[in-house]
């Protein structure tokens, strides 16, 4: 990951965080819904910054507009792949989110030192097996857990900072390309061994 950075450090939490393409086995439309239910018990700061582009923009654009009291609470910012206009956004994230696919942007919110919240049955390629629930991120067992989850972490921000710290050290010590690629020639060199 690019440019990394130390979000847990910075004094500005007010956001919840979605990376990645708007399409509809993400779960997005979900998760607005569960959006939309808890902005009366968060802080009025707290705005939901959903990055990415795909078939799913005009639902979500639909959505707002439908909804006017989240105008100003739901922003769509489209596809960003400069790692710099990324991380001000990791920066305020307080956490980042993705109800039904937990991939690489699990990785990408830990490089940044942001937790991550998923479903324990999201579609991933194992990246989801790397959060340690309420070490450095959690998964959920259904939408009302992944709901009640985010309010309390929303209203918790001294949890997430932690969280992302932790996260940050996790993917430092356990989850970066170099050490993915040194624990695959490991493994590759091990069961090369063992079937001669």
């Amino acid at each position: 990951v690019a440019n990394r950075l130390e979000s847990f450090k910075s004094k500005i939490k007010d956001t919840v965080l979605f990376v990645g393409s708007l399409n509809e086995r993400k779960g997005l439309v979900e998760t607005l819904e569960i959006f939309k239910n808890i902005i009366d018990f968060i802080p009025k700061e707290v705005v939901f910054v959903i990055i990415g582009d795909g078939e799913l923009k005009y639902k979500i654009e639909k959505f707002i507009q439908k909804n006017p009291n989240l105008k100003t609470r739901i922003i769509l910012k489209g596809r960003i792949t400069n790692s710099d206009k990324l991380n001000e956004f990791f920066n305020r994230s307080l956490i980042s989110i993705s109800m039904n696919q937990a991939g690489l942007s699990v990785l990408h919110s830990f490089a940044n030192g942001v937790p991550f919240l998923t479903l324990e049955n999201s579609i991933s390629g194992g990246e989801k097996w790397n959060i340690i629930n309420n070490t450095n991120g959690y998964l959920c067992a259904n939408n009302t857990e992944f709901k009640d989850k985010l309010l309390y972490y929303i209203n918790n921000p001294q949890i997430c900072i932690q969280m992302g710290e932790n996260a940050y050290e996790y993917y430092n010590n356990k989850a970066t390309p170099e050490l993915m690629v040194t624990n695959f020639l490991k493994s590759f060199q091990y069961f090369n061994h063992v079937s001669s």
